[in-house]
């Protein structure tokens, strides 16, 4: 047994000095001489049961993703919406805001942006270069007015008739003066002419005057300048149609001058002929407001009833038909007009509670029902039902809502609907930023 113990030290002396060496072949022989020290006759040691290991399952490897740059969060910034008043021109569009400041989209040609440029159309507003104290704006057809809080007009835009009423006929890309003109309270934009209300309720007019609109008692030659419309002495509203002006006085009378040739005077006579001073349009004692069109002319009576005059070859007169009118009519179906606004061939009433209805020329989405079918009698304006006001160019219309927003719709080759497009829009469509 001694033996016995004394060859078994002697195995594992062997196989220590086995485990010094690195090579295959040495594990292969500790492998064996383990295996022989075996069979030394030693106690049975029972074994204990192997432990039920659970199968491990392949689990597909998940590709290395870089964390998340840390975004810092947007907070929820309402839009400023302080505009007070709106201007639609031929195919440019103004607001003014709550701060004196003026903001313009649209055509860009001759300048009537104000922005210090001239061509390039904009399909957003742009500030207005060098404003902030203005209280009124007014949209001729190319160009644009502000009625400055000391009573000062400034204009911009084409010039070339002498509209910008700065003694030249040169267009300005941004606003100028009009001289020898002071206490202004109110302006209106015509084709190549305007007009400024004065507070003592004169009214003054400049530029163009082929057709007599400045109402001076002449016609033909353009004025450079500012000249006093005959027998204005309390007007408290002025507004400017393609050739013709008229004025609301405090009486409810209004009086009309200029082109005649399809009956925008109202006066009960037709015909190719211009009237070159003030004249009465028929059987309106009760006017609250007017509007001029390009070759019609409308009045919102006090009743809240509108009646309408001229040419009406797009149903813009509203009497459901298409015949030229010499003299005031009614427009079918309006009783409560609170705000009114006329176009090229169409025109709008806000009605009490703020529904806005068109009426006339509708091939370019202007009336904003959805189609592009003329109406003779006032449509409903599409998801407008709380307006504050509206106003109407050539052939687009925009109004502007209790909450601020301002949507305009129609025709909008220039980007005068202020949406980033130049797509017609049928409804009403929200003007970016406003």
């Amino acid at each position: 047994m001694e033996a016995r113990r004394l060859s078994l030290l002697a195995r594992l002396a062997t196989v220590g000095a086995a485990l010094l060496v690195p090579a295959c072949g040495a594990r292969t022989s500790l492998r064996d001489e383990l295996a022989d020290a075996a069979t030394v006759d030693a106690p049975a040691v029972d074994a204990p049961a192997a432990l039920d290991v659970p199968t491990v399952i392949d689990v597909p490897s998940v590709p290395d993703v870089p964390p998340a740059p840390d975004v810092p969060s947007v907070p929820d910034v309402p839009i400023p919406r302080d505009v007070v008043q709106l201007a639609a021109g031929g195919s440019h569009t103004c607001a003014l805001r709550s701060s004196g400041t003026v903001l313009c989209w649209g055509s860009n040609r001759v300048g009537q942006l104000g922005d210090g440029t001239m061509g390039p159309r904009r399909t957003d507003p742009r500030v207005v270069a060098g404003l902030s104290d203005v209280v009124s704006i007014a949209a001729g057809e190319e160009h644009t007015c502000a009625v400055r809080r000391d009573g000062a007009v400034l204009c911009w835009g084409l010039g070339s008739h002498g509209e910008l009423g700065d003694g030249r006929r040169l267009d300005r890309a941004t606003p100028g003066l009009v001289r020898a003109l002071n206490e202004a309270a109110q302006v209106a934009g015509g084709h190549h002419h305007t007009c400024a209300r004065l507070r003592s309720g004169e009214v003054s007019c400049w530029g163009s005057n082929t057709s007599g609109e400045l109402g001076d008692d002449a016609s033909g030659n353009d004025r450079l300048l500012p000249v006093t419309a005959v027998g204005v002495t309390d007007a408290v509203q002025v507004v400017a149609g393609f050739s013709h002006s008229c004025a609301r006085l405090t009486s409810g009378r209004v009086l009309c001058w200029g082109r005649n040739f399809e009956s925008q005077l109202g006066d009960g006579t037709s015909g190719n002929f211009m009237r070159f001073m003030p004249t009465p349009a028929r059987g309106i004692d009760d006017a609250a407001e007017i509007a001029a069109g390009q070759f019609h002319t409308c009045a919102r009576r006090s009743t809240g009833a509108v009646v309408c005059w001229g040419s009406n070859n797009s149903g813009q007169v509203g009497d459901g038909s298409r015949t030229q009118q010499r003299a005031p009519v009614g427009v079918r179906g309006i009783v409560d007009a609170e705000g009114l606004a006329a176009g090229s061939s169409h025109t709008c009433a806000r009605l009490q509670g703020g529904q806005v209805v068109c009426w006339g020329s509708n091939g370019l989405g202007q009336i904003g029902d959805g189609s592009r079918t003329d109406e003779l009698i006032p449509t409903r304006t599409t998801n407008l039902p709380d307006a504050q006001e509206v106003v109407a160019g050539l052939n687009h219309t925009c109004a502007r809502r209790t909450n601020g927003e301002v949507l305009c719709w129609g025709f909008n080759d220039q980007g005068q609907l202020g949406d980033g497009t130049t797509e017609r829009r049928l409804v009403p469509t929200p003007v970016v930023g406003l």
